[in-house]
C-alpha cells in the first residue's frame, strides 16, 4: 500500500512539473523536488515511518504544488529565483491563504540554496480577515465628507479629525496624537503631511480645513503653534484627546474609528491604487495590512483571482 501511495504521488509530481511553462521555473522546481525527496529519505532513515511518519510523499506533492502556484503567479519581469521578493509572497498568500504553511519549506530552500539577493521571510501567523462589516457604503462616506468639509468654525476640530481618519486612514490613536509638525505649508501654498517615510500632499479641501482649524487654534492660544504642540488636546492642556473623547466625537456622527479606518483603506484600492507599498511608505500602514486590503479590494486582483479559479476548475 505504501509503495502504491509513493507511485501515485510521484506521478502527481511529474504531472505538476509538466505544466511548468518557464524553463527557469522548471529547473528551480526540479531542484526543489530533489531537495524534498532527500529530506524524505533522511526522515525515514531516522525511523520516522509508518504510524510515526510526519513527512510523507504527499507532503512533497503539496509543498511542490504550493511552490508551483507561487512561481506561476510571478509577473513576466521575474526571470529567476532572485527576482522573488517578500511583497510578492505576501500578495500570493493573501490571495491563496491555503498555501501559506506549505510555502515555508520552499522559502527555506530558496534562502539556503539559491543565492538570493535578500533573505525571504513569510510570517507564520495568518492575518485576520478584512472586517467587511465595518465598511461604510460609498453614499454614507460621501455624506460624511461633505458635511465635514462644510463645517462651521465651532465644528472644525471634529471635522478635521473625521477627515484625516476617513481620507488618510489614521487610526483613532494616530489621529488623537497628531502634532503641528506633521504638516508643512509649501511655497506654492499647498500643505504636505508626513505620516510615515514619505511626505504626501493633502488634497485641496483638507488643506483648507486644516488651515482654518490652525488659525482658530492659534487665535485661541494666543501664539503660533510649535512643531510638538498637539492638534487635538483634551480639556487638560498638553494632553491628547482621550480615546473616550474621540469615541464621543464620532458617536455624534454615528460612526466608529474602525469604520473610518477600514473604509479609508478599501477606498484607496477601489480607486485603482496598484501598489500596496505606497501605503506603507506614505501612511505607515503595515505591509501585511496593506497587502490584505489590496487583495480584497483591488479590481484587477479580484478579476485575476476569479479567472484563475475558473481556469483551475476547467482544467480539473
Amino acid at each position: 500500500m505504501e509503495v502504491v501511495a509513493r507511485t501515485t504521488e510521484n506521478l502527481a509530481q511529474d504531472r505538476l512539473l509538466a505544466r511548468v511553462r518557464e524553463p527557469w521555473q522548471l529547473e528551480l522546481l526540479t531542484r526543489y523536488r530533489r531537495s524534498l525527496a532527500a529530506y524524505l529519505r533522511s526522515w525515514r532513515a531516522r525511523g520516522w515511518g509508518g504510524a510515526h511518519e510526519r513527512f510523507t510523499a504527499r507532503t512533497v506533492t503539496l509543498s511542490l504544488r504550493a511552490a508551483f502556484r507561487l512561481l506561476d503567479s510571478m509577473p513576466s519581469s521575474v526571470v529567476s529565483a532572485q527576482g522573488i521578493d517578500r511583497p510578492m509572497l505576501e500578495r500570493f498568500v493573501a490571495s491563496y491563504p491555503g498555501h501559506r504553511n506549505a510555502l515555508h519549506s520552499f522559502i527555506g530552500f530558496l534562502n539556503r540554496k539559491e543565492r538570493m539577493f535578500q533573505r525571504l521571510h513569510l510570517d507564520r501567523s495568518v492575518p485576520s480577515g478584512v472586517p467587511f462589516h465595518d465598511l461604510l457604503t460609498p453614499q454614507r462616506a460621501g455624506q460624511l465628507r461633505q458635511g465635514w468639509f462644510r463645517a462651521e468654525d465651532g465644528d472644525l476640530r471634529n471635522a478635521l479629525l473625521g477627515v484625516l481618519m476617513l481620507l488618510y486612514a489614521r487610526t483613532g490613536k494616530q489621529a488623537r496624537n497628531l502634532c503641528r509638525g506633521a504638516f508643512q505649508t509649501t511655497a506654492d501654498g499647498s500643505v504636505q503631511a508626513r505620516f510615515a517615510e514619505v511626505s504626501i500632499d493633502l488634497d485641496a479641501r483638507t488643506s483648507v480645513l486644516l488651515t482654518r482649524y490652525l488659525a482658530t487654534l492659534e487665535a485661541r492660544r494666543g501664539q503660533p503653534l510649535k512643531d510638538n504642540d498637539l492638534l487635538f488636546e483634551s480639556a487638560v492642556p498638553g494632553r491628547a484627546l482621550s480615546d473616550a473623547g474621540l469615541r464621543y466625537v464620532l458617536l455624534g456622527q454615528g460612526v466608529t474609528a474602525r469604520q473610518l479606518y477600514t473604509t479609508a483603506l478599501a477606498s484607496f484600492f477601489r480607486a485603482g491604487l496598484a501598489t500596496p507599498k505606497v501605503l506603507v511608505r506614505t501612511l505607515g500602514i503595515s505591509n501585511q495590512t496593506a497587502v490584505k486590503y489590496w487583495a480584497a479590494f483591488a479590481p484587477r486582483i479580484r478579476d485575476e483571482v476569479a479567472q484563475a479559479g475558473r481556469s483551475q476548475a476547467t482544467s480539473t
